[in-house]
Formats: structure tokens, sequence, C-alpha cells
């Protein structure tokens, strides 16, 4: 089991690095699987496919970001709550790691293969991904609303998923123009959320 671990690792590290370093469709399973010195088929009994190898990537890049999110949110939460504030930056988070771990062109790819395979197991575990992240917001509404800087009125859930809906919007805004930077979405986005929160504050 070590072994077929490790062996998962070498595949998954050797991807990400051609992903980063050559356009998209230069990269095949069996280049991959040449620089791992195994067989595709091997490489295919591990991930089903190219998407599958894609979303093991993605799956790996949350697991390490949602760690670092709940340490922090463990500090954040002694300072006075703003729900504004965190989830612009929440959502800044989310494009700069994502960015800093794949490139967009492959990110186009990943958004466009979460939205093809619909129901399929693709799109049900990128969704499952989304729904997981979307957590992180339904749990700091509530820190908020306790707090007394979010309106004890606000449903938390539907709240953090409306929130998760519009930067998500952003989100491919951003992935899908290789001309539009982090900063003028970071704007966007602020500006949005700034929007928003005239609704969901106290007394509004």
């Amino acid at each position: 089991e070590r072994k077929k671990a490790k062996r998962r690792e070498l595949i998954m590290d050797i991807a990400r690095r051609k992903l980063r370093d050559e356009p998209y469709g230069d990269v095949t399973v069996e280049s991959i699987a040449y620089e791992a010195g195994i067989s595709g088929v091997t490489v295919y009994n591990y991930f089903g496919h190219k998407a599958g190898l894609l979303l093991a990537l993605v799956e790996e890049s949350d697991r390490s970001l949602t760690r670092r999110l709940i340490e922090e949110q463990a500090v954040l939460a002694h300072d006075a709550p703003d729900f504004v504030g965190y989830c612009a930056d929440f959502a800044q988070r989310l494009r700069l790691h994502a960015t800093g771990n794949l490139p967009k062109p492959v990110w186009r790819e990943i958004l466009a293969a979460s939205i093809q395979s619909g129901s399929e197991e693709f799109g049900r575990s990128y969704r499952a991904l989304d729904v997981a992240l979307t957590d992180f917001l339904a749990h700091w509404a509530r820190i908020c609303i306790k707090a007394g800087t979010l309106s004890a009125a606000i449903d938390p859930d539907a709240l953090a998923d409306t929130i998760f809906q519009l930067q998500n919007a952003r989100f491919q805004q951003f992935m899908s123009d290789d001309g539009i930077s982090d900063l003028e979405i970071d704007r966007l986005t602020r500006r949005d959320f700034a929007q928003l929160s005239q609704l969901f504050a106290v007394g509004g």
C-alpha cells in the first residue's frame, strides 16, 4: 500500500509539473507515464482518465487549503468578526491558491469538465469540493451572527451558498480571461460583496 501511495504521488507530481510547463494538449497520460517509468495502463488504473487525474490534483490542492483555513479561522474568530472582509479575502485566497497550483488554461479544462460531466463522477466530486468550501463561509457567518455583526435573522447556510456562487462566477471570469488580473477581479468581488452587505448587515 505504501508503494501504491508513493506511485500515485509520483504520478501527480509529474502531472502537476507538466501541466504548469507545457500546453495542456501536449500533456497526455502516456507522456506522464513515460516520465514516471510506468505504463499508461497503470496511470489509468489509478485515475481512470486524464480528467480523473485533474480532479485528483484539485482535491489535493483543496485539502491543503482547507487545513490552512481551519487553522486561520480559529485565530480570526477571536478578533471582531467581519463577514464581508472575510468573504472577499476567502475568494482571493481561492484564486491565488488555484493558480499557484495549476495555470489558467488547465483550470478552463477543469471547469469545462465539471460542466460537461454533469451528474457523472467528475461533476459530482467537483461540486462536493465546492460544498466543503462553502461550509467555511457558513461557519464564519455563524461566528458573525453570534458576535452581533450579522443579523440573527439570516440563514447562515443560505447566505454562504449565495456568497460562494457569486464569488464562483468571478472565479470563472478570472480563469476564462488571461488578460484580467487578480487585482481587477478582487476589486469587482469586493464591490459585489459591499453591495450585498447592505442587505444582510445588522439592521439591514
